[in-house]
């Protein structure tokens, strides 16, 4: 039996089936449980060739969508084919198309249950594939480092296609002390009796079984790498399947809920077999429920484990949903969702203000460390002639003042790209408008604190000479903010949206990533 299938990566609604020859228009509405106002109800159209293997894909709404790294504008088409991506609005909302040719019901899994309790779960018709790949399976344990990244596998592990992805604190195991943290490396116990037994059926189900775990206290001189080593190897053991141990060390790529584990196993760590998300799981314990979830519960730590399997595109289960088959627990995603960010999103509110002016005068940035002042600078108003007054460049903010002063003095329009919380910091830009006789306006950029904190991760993810700003920094700007007012001598005051412009895609599907874990 022949079959064309539109298969959502996020596992959030049931496969739509996609007739030969006939045309089928999605976008907003129960089927796709897409929400976002931006997706027009007609979002695209899509044309099932079964006989080719492809399916043409027509644009519709007004906010374009993607296949793979390439937009479709309104009103074109492009080929969908197996293997790549549709993004229905944006960069949101990943969908790949399935052809199959049999229909061989898989066995079901016992633990695994799906989202919707009211709809049966959807048969999976496996493909037949031929892979051709040289195979690295260890003939012993080995650890193996890769940069802030270190690697344990089995003997005997192999490259599977179906990933059973477990975090391992809080989930595999907990302490055997009973204390919140471990008091040495042999303190801990399995979390739960189940565990051994289900971890056999997936393994025996054609699973493999991968371990991903953020270990910060290496970096922090709180733990030893040997240590964690020794705790991680006694763990696989007494689980006695072939198991793969991926262990982040530090911050950057590979810290959850950033995917830098994963892309290492799909791209070095599972045997060139390619990987199918949609019959792959991540269970963890940072799930971002709140407190009192369950009678007696705290709240979750943070929503790491969570993010991690949304980032991916995988199913996500708790521990006790998984190894317990508990019902689904209430949880909260955090307030800023780098999703629902577009390039198409006004870059003022209200839209249409006036960045750039033909006359002399100096703007004044106030807004967040990593909320987008230096970007926005460079971007809009350093071409146009503006000079650009900025402490991290000059050192002081006395220096900062006299630059300005020399600027005007020269007939130069300044904008001043500092942090500027509070009244007193402005007026020093302020008293030099005036003494120059130019108007003066304050832009204050909108960039919350836990969007400023996703940016300052995304700059760690991605540039090694990035100096970090830590929270206490971002806290501190946030005590001091007081928000301008036309009184202190502003002739404007203009609120300035952060816009995502990036030239590398990788860096803009990084972006839309959730990168924070609370």
């Amino acid at each position: 039996m022949k079959s064309c299938e539109l298969i959502c990566k996020n596992g959030t609604h049931d496969p739509i089936p996609l007739p030969d020859g006939e045309v089928v228009v999605l976008g907003r509405s129960p089927l796709t449980k897409i929400k976002d106002a931006k997706c027009s109800r007609n979002q695209v159209q899509l044309i099932a060739d079964w006989k080719k293997q492809e399916v043409d894909v027509k644009q519709l709404g007004n906010h374009s969508g993607h296949i793979d790294q390439t937009k479709i504008e309104k009103g074109s088409s492009m080929k969908l084919k197996p293997g790549s991506t549709l993004y229905i609005l944006n960069e949101d909302y990943p969908h790949e198309v399935q052809f199959q040719f049999h229909d061989i019901k898989p066995k079901r899994l016992s633990g695994i249950k799906i989202l919707d309790k009211d709809k049966p779960e959807s048969p999976v018709k496996p493909k037949i594939e031929f892979k051709f790949f040289t195979k690295k399976t260890p003939t012993a344990n080995e650890w193996k480092q890769h940069d802030k990244l270190y690697v344990y596998s089995s003997k005997d592990i192999e490259g599977r296609s179906k990933i059973a992805g477990f975090d391992i604190d809080g989930t595999i195991i907990t302490t055997a002390s009973g204390k919140v943290f471990p008091t040495h490396s042999g303190d801990w116990k399995l979390h739960y009796p189940e565990i051994p037994k289900k971890i056999k059926e997936l393994y025996a189900s054609g699973y493999k079984i991968v371990l991903f775990t953020n270990q910060m206290g290496v970096a922090r001189g709180k733990v030893k790498i040997e240590d964690l080593k020794e705790k991680f190897t006694n763990i696989v053991e007494r689980l006695k399947v072939p198991i793969q141990v991926l262990v982040a060390t530090g911050a950057g790529m590979y810290r959850k809920p950033c995917t830098g584990m994963w892309d290492f196993l799909k791209t070095e760590g599972n045997d060139g077999v390619e990987i199918k998300l949609r019959e792959s799981f991540y269970v963890g314990d940072a799930a971002g429920r709140p407190d009192k979830w369950n009678p007696g519960r705290k709240k979750d730590f943070s929503c790491s484990d969570r993010l991690f399997a949304i980032n991916i595109g995988v199913l996500f289960h708790t521990p006790e949903e998984f190894f317990l088959n508990k019902p689904i627990a209430k949880f909260s995603l955090p307030s800023f969702d780098p999703r629902n960010l577009s390039e198409e999103d006004p870059l003022t509110t209200p839209p249409g203000g006036k960045i750039t002016s033909k006359s002399q005068e100096v703007i004044v940035l106030t807004g967040f460390p990593a909320s987008g002042k230096t970007f926005f600078a460079k971007k809009y108003l350093v071409p146009k002639g503006y000079v650009h007054v900025n402490r991290d460049t000059l050192g002081t903010w006395q220096k900062c003042v006299s630059l300005c002063k020399k600027s005007l003095q020269g007939g130069k329009s300044v904008v001043v790209d500092n942090t500027n919380p509070n009244k007193e910091s402005r007026e020093r830009y302020v008293s030099c408008a005036r003494d120059a006789d130019v108007p003066v306006r304050c832009f204050v950029l909108s960039t919350t604190i836990d969007q400023a904190k996703h940016n300052e991760r995304f700059r760690e993810a991605t540039d090694k000479s990035h100096k970090a700003i830590n929270d206490l920094i971002m806290n501190s700007f946030k005590s001091k903010l007081v928000f301008p007012d036309k009184d202190e001598g502003f002739s404007e005051i203009l609120k300035v949206n952060f816009v995502p412009k990036f030239e590398n895609p990788d860096h803009f599907r990084l972006y839309r990533q959730f990168l924070m874990d609370k």
